[in-house]
């Protein structure tokens, strides 16, 4: 059976404190500072250049057009400050459980410690699971990222059967190398598993 027309249309969604939107060409400059933040790009193998993040930016928004999936822009509700970019998207690199969906977030430092990523992150699962057309989502991280995958768990994602795996994107011996990989399936995420 086929998708209808909106089925994989991402559109804004509301959180108690969050407004997330599709991402704008307003959004490039946050973007750009986002990823050149050494803190915040720490579990990623270098952060990004200025045209590394423009490129990053035009391909997201390219993904959104052809494929229903991209970044969205996460706003506070009550000032309208940026707080960061979440979405899914579809990993590049090849691996065992790829090609797939995946879940991502990226927070501006200021805004980290207040649960806006579990928040944001939720909302995301849930619209890509029950209204967005997407039977399985994935999210994955360096083992070292103790927080992502704290958020990860507190969403609902489960250790996929083959938990761990080496990122193929990473020379061998890279200290960001091993990573975890969760899950979570449109059928087992049913009302009242932390959706509501």
């Amino acid at each position: 059976m086929g998708r209808g027309p909106d089925e994989h249309t991402m559109h804004p969604v509301e959180t108690h404190r969050l407004f997330l939107r599709p991402i704008e060409d307003r959004d490039l400059p946050s973007f750009v500072s986002l990823n050149a933040n050494p803190t915040v790009m720490r579990y990623f193998p270098n952060v990004l250049s200025p045209q590394e993040s423009r490129a990053l930016f035009d391909r997201v928004k390219e993904l959104a057009q052809d494929e229903g999936l991209g970044l969205m822009t996460v706003e506070l509700k009550d000032t309208g400050a940026l707080v960061g970019f979440m979405g899914l998207g579809t990993p590049r690199f090849r691996s065992y459980f790829t090609p797939c969906t995946e879940i991502m977030w990226r927070l501006h430092q200021q805004f980290w410690g207040h649960g806006y990523a579990t928040e944001g992150a939720k909302a995301i699962l849930k619209h890509g699971l029950e209204h967005w057309g997407h039977h399985e989502i994935f999210a994955f991280t360096p083992v070292k990222n103790k927080a992502s995958i704290a958020v990860m768990q507190k969403i609902g994602m489960q250790p996929h059967p083959q938990h761990h795996f080496t990122h193929p994107s990473l020379p061998n011996g890279h200290p960001l190398g091993q990573h975890v990989l969760y899950r979570a399936l449109r059928k087992s995420m049913a009302v009242g598993d932390g959706f509501d």
